[in-house]
């Protein structure tokens, strides 16, 4: 949740204030670690061990063990790979760029991935609903 706080707030508080797509991005990173910490809690609850696995395998055990078990919609799923896949388009990035109030980072392939206002607010209320769900497991 305060990963989710922290997304929050610069969205609210620090965007409108500074109008600094690169602000959009650590948002984002902060959208992706409540996911990541919320998947976790819920493999830990589901006794899965976890110890030694890197973020795409908990992300892969989560999928295929979690989200039929407890019926997780699609939706919810495209969120999270679409959140890690923002985050490792951005690192390993030849190219980003800041261009009319949005983010875009280019791959090798030099395709396009723009990031802008809209985007990151969608994947903000795509994140609060997740967390509620994933809440409403462990908390039922």
């Amino acid at each position: 949740m305060q990963s989710l706080h922290r997304a929050q707030v610069l969205m609210q508080v620090h965007y409108p204030s500074m109008e600094d797509p690169k602000v959009l991005m650590h948002a984002i990173n902060a959208l992706q670690r409540a996911t990541g910490l919320a998947i976790d809690g819920l493999l830990i609850w589901d006794d899965v061990d976890i110890r030694a696995k890197g973020l795409n395998q908990r992300i892969a055990l989560f999928h295929g063990r979690c989200a039929p078990k407890y019926g997780l919609c699609s939706e919810e799923l495209m969120l999270v790979r679409d959140l890690r896949e923002v985050m490792v388009a951005q690192r390993d990035s030849p190219l980003t760029f800041r261009r009319k109030g949005s983010y875009v980072i280019c791959s090798d392939a030099l395709k396009m991935k723009i990031i802008d206002l809209a985007t990151v607010e969608a994947y903000l209320g795509g994140t609060e609903a997740f967390l509620g769900s994933i809440g409403g497991i462990i908390h039922a």
